[in-house]
């Protein structure tokens, strides 16, 4: 197996084949807005941004090259990739068969990282009366005591219970009459301690913390622990099949953050928090994730210049879980995938196949011709594989696609 890669290595074998890679510029973006909120009592600023998939120091978008690439037909590919991928995949560390439900729920929430919850939700309640030395008579803060192990175990329960029985308001899960009655949450909190524990939940101490607009403020830092946990404990108990997925997922809220970001391709929410994302792509598994924080911010600045947003996000997640120089073969949308990518993960003993968009630089110069329908294109340089197909006539514009695991070759699949 494999052994751990660390970051100068990785960037001496890229350095290697940088060359002309290197200044590639797509200029390809994502639009997204961004929300202000870090000014207490006023409107929140909105501020669109467009994030470009490569370096910024090139505007043109219709540069491209076409190099070495050479036309193939079907048939004709006799190019062979030897990576090997050896991993063990599966479960690992797993609970005996047979072991209760709750034992798989202690190996994502360990025992330590609820202990520490505890002892910073008590924490907080304790600076937010000493702060707090005169309170309304009918302030809930009033009544509270200091949160326990089993409480604060009810008080998740009850959290995942909402998510599965969505009610409007967090009250109405506490409702009397007979229509709304739900014992089950009666049983487990009084509604006002419930909301007691969720006012002061806490992961770390805010004492440790920059307030925003000081420096090094992270907006991401009362939460960050719990990303961090997640990461080790997700890669811990699992070890993928060879094909990963590479995405973008959003998790909508309603609240004011800088975190904030507009995805309006985004159906079932448009505002929310962006995570970028690396799963398995047979079980859909999450093995690492991190926070978008936007684009004014600083983290990964000299990568990004160099080598643009998508390709640094790519980078990031495969070495967050050490999923380089493993012959792995990653999957992605057109937002990531880029022939100077494809070469470094090559470089890195790493697959990668995805569709491309047309105003990637380095691409084949016939790939800008109109298509007929029906018609494809392959063509390969190195170990990429770039192909083209219009598929049908509502189709303007060739499907394009990169790959440096694939042969040139025709298959036929019926739609059922």
């Amino acid at each position: 197996m494999a052994g751990i890669v660390d970051d100068e290595e990785i960037a001496h074998i890229i350095a290697e084949s940088d060359g002309d890679w290197a200044s590639e510029s797509d200029d390809s973006f994502e639009t997204s807005l961004e929300i202000d909120s870090s000014v207490p009592d006023k409107k929140p600023k909105v501020t669109v941004h467009r994030d470009s998939a490569s370096s910024a120091s090139d505007e043109s978008e219709s540069d491209t090259a076409s190099g070495d690439w050479k036309e193939i037909t079907d048939g004709d590919d006799t190019k062979t990739h030897n990576l090997k991928y050896s991993e063990l995949q599966g479960p690992k560390h797993a609970p005996p068969q047979g072991a209760p439900p709750l034992s798989y729920f202690y190996m994502f929430f360990t025992v330590q990282l609820l202990q520490e919850i505890v002892v910073q939700t008590n924490n907080y309640a304790r600076q937010f009366h000493l702060n707090h030395l005169v309170l309304s008579p009918h302030s809930r803060a009033r009544n509270w005591k200091d949160l326990t192990l089993a409480e604060l175990k009810g008080f998740i329960a009850c959290i995942l219970n909402m998510g599965l029985e969505r009610r409007p308001t967090i009250a109405s899960y506490w409702y009397t009459t007979a229509s709304q009655y739900c014992p089950w949450f009666h049983d487990m909190f009084p509604r006002d301690r419930f909301q007691l524990i969720l006012k002061f939940f806490h992961m770390v101490d805010n004492k440790n913390l920059a307030a925003p607009g000081e420096p090094g403020y992270d907006p991401c830092a009362k939460f960050q622990p719990l990303v961090d946990h997640a990461n080790t404990v997700f890669r811990h108990y699992y070890t993928p099949h060879q094909q990963l997925s590479v995405d973008e997922s959003l998790v909508g809220t309603k609240n004011h953050t800088q975190l904030l970001q507009y995805l309006p391709n985004k159906h079932h929410h448009r505002w929310g928090i962006k995570l970028w994302m690396l799963c398995d792509a047979v079980t859909n598994y999450c093995l690492a994730f991190f926070v978008y924080q936007g684009a004014k911010r600083t983290e990964d600045k000299d990568a990004k210049q160099k080598y643009g947003l998508a390709h640094t996000v790519v980078m990031k997640l495969l070495k967050m879980g050490n999923y380089i120089c493993k012959g792995y073969h990653v999957f992605m949308d057109n937002f990531f995938m880029s022939v100077p990518l494809a070469e470094d993960l090559y470089k890195l003993s790493t697959y990668v196949t995805g569709t491309i968009r047309r105003n990637r630089k380095f691409l084949p110069q016939a790939f800008q011709n109109k298509f007929e329908v029906g018609e494809k294109k392959y063509f390969r340089k190195g170990p990429i594989l770039a192909a083209a197909f219009r598929e049908k006539k509502s189709q303007r514009l060739p499907v394009l696609l990169l790959s440096t695991h694939s042969k040139a070759e025709d298959t036929q699949s019926v739609r059922v």
